[in-house]
């Protein structure tokens, strides 16, 4: 039986109170958690937490299912991997082995995820390989997300996979999801939308800004799970529309397609 890990990227956004969130809601991590399974830590990319905060994050979510994965520093992107490398993963095994330390094993980190930037084309390949042979990928799971159409290819996916490092699999206005990449088994699935004037900067819209309809995310779950060999798939929903509504809602309807076990004890407006 496949095991599905469902939620969003990242949990505190002011405009889901009142949409998500009741407004006299005081932990927003602890509700999130009593609804969503998983979570994409989203802020990581931009600052370092706290050892304290982390130890609060594993706390909330106590004698929970429910699994974290981190978003890599910035660093790790074309910009200067080379120059960053030992940092950046550094931090990322620092947060991961705390996770892995504070839960049981059964209920182990989930994914580090490693977001590279448009720039970063094929001429960029092999320095990312060269950061990748450094990561501990025997320990953590690693997951690339690329944002360029030229690495949209099963050649450079088998690159990843060569060491041991997951492709993500996209559905964004460029890269329309059609399969689902693995690695022993492995999935870890992003959903931006399908916004595609604003994704081309043709609107004055936000990329984001976008709520999947229950048939889109029917045929999306319907590729999931017509896909052999999975056995467990991580899935966020990154669709941010300023109304807040998106992410958490699509993110219980997928969950509900997929039968997975959810406690809401708020409301989705």
């Amino acid at each position: 039986m496949v095991r599905y890990w469902a939620g969003c990227s990242g949990w505190s956004y002011s405009d889901w109170v009142g949409t998500f969130y009741p407004p006299s809601t005081r932990d927003h991590l602890s509700f999130y958690s009593s609804v969503f399974n998983t979570v994409e830590v989203d802020s990581t990319f931009y600052r370092q937490p706290s050892g304290i905060s982390v130890d609060r994050w594993i706390r909330t979510v106590s004698g929970r299912e429910f699994m974290f994965s981190v978003k890599a520093p910035q660093g790790c992107d074309a910009r200067g991997p080379l120059q960053e490398r030992r940092t950046c993963l550094g931090l990322t095994c620092r947060l991961r082995g705390r996770g892995a330390g504070e839960v049981p094993q059964q209920r182990r980190p989930g994914y580090c995820l490693i977001q590279l930037p448009p720039a970063f084309g094929p001429g960029n390949m092999e320095s990312l390989i060269g950061l990748l042979g450094e990561a501990r990928t025997g320990r953590y799971r690693y997951a690339v997300e690329f944002r360029n159409r030229a690495l949209y290819s099963r050649e450079y996916y088998s690159r990843l996979v060569e060491v041991g490092v997951l492709p993500v699999t996209l559905d964004s206005p460029e890269s329309r999801i059609s399969g689902v990449n693995e690695l022993s088994g492995q999935a870890y699935v992003r959903l931006h939308g399908r916004n595609y004037e604003a994704w081309y900067r043709k609107s004055d819209a936000l990329p984001f800004d976008y709520e999947y309809s229950d048939s889109e995310l029917e045929s999306i779950v319907g590729i999931i799970r017509g896909s052999s060999g999975l056995e467990e798939v991580f899935i966020y929903f990154n669709n941010h529309p300023p109304s807040g509504k998106a992410p958490p809602r699509n993110a219980i309807r997928a969950m509900d397609m997929l039968g997975i076990t959810r406690n809401l004890g708020g409301r989705i407006v």
